[in-house]
Parts: C-alpha cells; sequence; structure tokens
C-alpha cells in the first residue's frame, strides 16, 4: 500500500488570497492512502523543505504531492530534494494551485472547488507510479555535419577546434555550397570565394575533419550520444 504525502503551499498570499489552502488540506486526509498532509506559508523556502524531509522520514512516506506553484518552476527543487531522502525523486507530482487556480480565478469558492480537484487527480497519479533511476551510458565523441557550404564547415571548424572527430558528408564533389557560385556577398559586398576558399582549405587541412565528397545519407537510427549512419558514396 502506498504512503503519500500532501504537501500544500499558501505561496504567501498568491495561493491563500484566492484558494481556502485548509479545505484542500482537510479534504486531502480522507482520501485513500495519505497517511500526512501539511500546509505551509512557503514550502520552497529552507524551512519549508526541511519540513518535507522530515515528515518523509517521521511518517514513512513513499510518495510525495505537492500543491504550490508550476511543477516548470519548482519541480526540479522538489525533485532535488527527494533525493537526499528515501523517496525516489520520480515518486512525485506537483499540482499547480497557483497559475491553474489562484492566478486565474477571483472566486474563492470556484478556485478552491478546482484546487480540490487538482489535489484529488495528483494523489489519484502519484499511487500509481514507478520508480525510475538515472543510468549512464557511453556517449561516442564524434560529430557529422551534413552538408559542407559555409555554415556546415564553419560548424565542423568549430567541433574540430573543441578537440573531436568530425566528418562532413558532402553530395557534390567540392565543399564550398551555393556560397562559393556567388560573386559577391551583402552587405558588404565581400567576395564570397574570397571568404569561402580558405575555409575549404582550413576544412580540408584539419586533422579532427574528415571529408566524405560526392556521398548521401541513406539512413540515422539511433539515439543523443550513439547515432548510427548510413552514408552512400
Amino acid at each position: 500500500m502506498s504512503r503519500i504525502g500532501v504537501f500544500l503551499c499558501y505561496c504567501g498570499s498568491n495561493i491563500a488570497g484566492t484558494v481556502d489552502v485548509e479545505a484542500v488540506a482537510e479534504m486531502a486526509r480522507s482520501l485513500p492512502d495519505v497517511v500526512y498532509v501539511e500546509t505551509n506559508k512557503y514550502t520552497c523556502s529552507d524551512p519549508g523543505q526541511e519540513g518535507v524531509k522530515n515528515a518523509i522520514i517521521e511518517k514513512g512516506i513513499d510518495r510525495v504531492v505537492v500543491g504550490a506553484c508550476s511543477p516548470r518552476m519548482h519541480e526540479p527543487t522538489w525533485r532535488k530534494l527527494l533525493a537526499d531522502t528515501p523517496v525516489n525523486p520520480y515518486m512525485l507530482e506537483v499540482a499547480n494551485l497557483r497559475e491553474q487556480c489562484s492566478w486565474v480565478h477571483k472566486d474563492r469558492e470556484v478556485a478552491t472547488a478546482k484546487a480540490i480537484d487538482l489535489v484529488k487527480m495528483a494523489v489519484a497519479k502519484v499511487a500509481r507510479l514507478q520508480p525510475l533511476h538515472s543510468i549512464e551510458i557511453p556517449v561516442h565523441k564524434k560529430a557529422l555535419v551534413i552538408g559542407g557550404g559555409i555554415a556546415g564547415m564553419q560548424t565542423a571548424l568549430d567541433i574540430a577546434d573543441a578537440g573531436f572527430q568530425v566528418t562532413i558528408v558532402e553530395r557534390e564533389t567540392s565543399l564550398g555550397g551555393k556560397m562559393v557560385m556567388l560573386d559577391k556577398t551583402f552587405p558588404t559586398m565581400d567576395c564570397s570565394a574570397c571568404i569561402c576558399t580558405p575555409k575549404m582549405s582550413e576544412v580540408g587541412n584539419h586533422p579532427n575533419i574528415t571529408v566524405t565528397s560526392y556521398s548521401e545519407v541513406e539512413n540515422v537510427s539511433g539515439y543523443i550520444g550513439n547515432f548510427e549512419v548510413t552514408i552512400r558514396e
């Protein structure tokens, strides 16, 4: 059976000015698997966070619901807090009582009713969560740049200068792309060849860059850090 702790924040008057936080807390105490409910003026403050940690230890809480501001703002705060407790950081659900209730409703009764619904849903969801665990995987520290125009060449040089191996795949027989075909470039009217040809030379002579010309990418699979690319030459 889950042991859920619900922590509701007044957020000064940001939430409590419109939402009856104590009424929400009273409702939460009646929900299945909820073993502890606490209200706090500023849950995200150091004393507030310390209170959450103490309650987790004392009450044997294994899942947490926080009724406060947007998870975009403070969900990382709660996950970091839980990482220092026996509770898995992903056994957490945040009910947004500020942006979704107090900041969009003027009627206290309506805002409170909505807050009650959000907390009910958060409790129901957190009871069904499964713990997640961070893992580390090896990363191939190489880069593939598709296209050897001026942008591709500069990208390859930036990466190569940082110490990583780079492969440029260019479908034409030579680097340069469209820019090398131009006469002058706006707004300085500089000679485009004067810009491109030194880059082409620098790329061709860079020890960390391999150029595969007259080639195209046929397939890309895998995931960030471990892509597999098939090139047709």
